[in-house]
């Protein structure tokens, strides 16, 4: 390996012979979603014996060059348990568990199971992080698959983050990592570069989106900045002003590199800062022109829900400037969660009987919330959602739905892009442009 290249995290799956598609479905989600952060092999692919060993011993040194480990658990065999029956795993599969669980630990051993009721699991294993899939579904197409591989993933290199506490020389400040892909391909671009090592602390608040909890994170950081060369801050301004965060900013003497919101706005940044980030609002306004298209050519009555967040405010109000209709847009705020986006679009089709048109989300989160709350609904409505994940880009792809297009931006580059500016920084090399916008671009 040529000096300065990251090392992917090492991942072993282990399967039943008759879950070994699902493995290689598992693995080809993570290297096409994570893009080399993984050095994933399957059980089968790995070289167990040598001379002299007997097969525990073997197994337990080969567990050894793993960072982290999940079992494929599927119903391969009928059992009954005081008279009722069940499916299980195939009994060298729990034996696997329990050997990967004594060599890695209980939080770098995960279980992808079939989300059967009548699957069952020993009960002292409960407390393994479980993935859910679908039985019939279970490939690299589907995208509640890949969601669910997306989040084993995430989890993954999160934890990788954690356990590189000591002798730290950056930070990594993010609002929310559970469930939320963009923050998932940013820790990716972040983690999986050949700007140089792993020497991290990745920092979430406990509630996700949590502004307050946030500033009380920075709080913390710049009281103990002299332990960092630098830090990297994606923030958040959901329950807070710009100024408060932009005051926590201005606190740190330390190179720091913001990604994705910039709580300046149109203020200069600070010699020390640097800024990564999307053309949010050209983005919002590229939408509004898709949106235009697939509802013409007559925009007359046309209405339009947009879904916005303060977070990424540009997105909405590129999208509010250049739409052209007669009909002005409706602007409802909500947080990049699909559940309460759903519960957003739900409430408003029932106070608008007409329904809508077209509607806006400035997340995919948010985008495939709507979608699910108009896909029982007889009235037609075309969805364009922002940044270009996965699971959206699969739904436009594969499957016929409201969701037609979305904005695309690349996480991953921007948190590439951050982590070698920061590593000049703290090197004192010349980094040029303070602030690096990457432009955005339609899915299709």
């Amino acid at each position: 390996m040529k000096q300065g290249v990251t090392k992917p995290v090492s991942v072993v799956i282990g399967s039943s012979s008759e879950g070994l598609h699902i493995a290689r479905e598992v693995r080809f989600c993570m290297n096409d979603l994570f893009r080399g952060s993984f050095g994933i092999k399957i059980w089968d692919e790995v070289d167990i014996f040598a001379a002299g060993e007997v097969y525990i011993e073997s197994l337990e040194r080969a567990l050894k060059e793993f960072d982290f480990a999940i079992l494929i658990v599927s119903a391969d065999d009928e059992i009954r348990i005081r008279g009722q029956g069940f499916s299980q795993a195939r009994g060298n599969v729990i034996f696997e568990l329990g050997l990967f669980l004594g060599a890695l630990g209980r939080k770098r051993t995960f279980v992808f199971r079939t989300n059967e009721s009548e699957l069952h699991i020993p009960s002292d294993l409960a407390a393994i992080s479980t993935f859910n899939f679908d039985k019939d579904n279970a490939e690299r197409d589907d995208p509640n698959f890949r969601f669910e591989c997306e989040k084993l993933g995430a989890l993954i290199l999160k934890r990788k983050g954690t356990d590189l506490l000591s002798r730290t020389k950056y930070f990594v400040v993010f609002p929310s990592l559970r469930d939320d892909p963009f923050y998932v391909h940013l820790l990716a671009g972040i983690l999986s570069n050949p700007a140089g090592d792993k020497d991290m602390t990745l920092i979430t608040p406990s509630h996700a989106y949590s502004g307050s909890q946030l500033l009380e994170k920075l709080d913390n950081l710049i009281n103990r900045q002299d332990q960092f060369a630098g830090g990297i801050i994606a923030p958040s301004l959901q329950d807070i002003e710009d100024k408060d965060l932009v005051g926590r900013i201005d606190k740190f003497e330390i190179p720091i590199v913001i990604v994705d919101i910039n709580p300046y706005r149109d203020t200069k940044l600070p010699e020390r800062l640097n800024y990564v980030g999307s053309d949010n609002r050209g983005g919002g306004q590229m939408a509004a022109k898709e949106m235009a298209k697939v509802l013409g050519p007559s925009l007359d009555g046309k209405r339009v829900l947009v879904l916005g967040n303060d977070d990424q405010r540009d997105r909405h109000e590129g999208f509010i400037e250049a739409w052209e209709g007669s009909v002005e847009p409706l602007l409802e705020r909500c947080r990049f969660n699909r559940g309460e986006a759903r519960a957003v679009v739900d409430r408003k089709l029932k106070q608008c009987n007409e329904g809508f048109h077209g509607i806006f989300g400035v997340s995919d989160e948010i985008a495939l919330g709507a979608t699910e709350a108009v896909s029982t609904r007889e009235h037609k409505t075309v969805i364009i959602g922002f940044d270009g994940t996965p699971a959206a880009t699969a739904l436009i792809d594969y499957v016929h739905s409201p969701l037609v297009n979305t904005v695309m931006q690349d996480p991953y580059i921007l948190g590439d892009k951050a982590i070698r500016i920061l590593k000049k920084k703290i090197k004192k090399d010349k980094v040029g442009k303070q602030e690096d916008i990457v432009p955005a671009k339609l899915y299709i």
